[in-house]
């Protein structure tokens, strides 16, 4: 099954590596500081829109 696969992650300007991925630096600058319920607020709107998206890819 063909899929697109995205990852949305913010950059900075100060970022020190903006052509590495994120992965690469050290946890604790890969804290965001965004409470939970929050990242769960920002993940559930991003499903809704890839969601429709997809449903109007078909």
């Amino acid at each position: 099954m063909s899929h697109v696969h995205w990852h949305v992650i913010p950059r900075y300007e100060w970022d020190p590596q903006p052509q590495s991925p994120i992965w690469v630096r050290p946890k604790e600058e890969r804290n965001t500081g965004v409470e939970q319920k929050r990242l769960e607020q920002l993940t559930n709107q991003l499903k809704a829109g890839f969601n429709e998206l997809s449903s109007k890819a078909t």
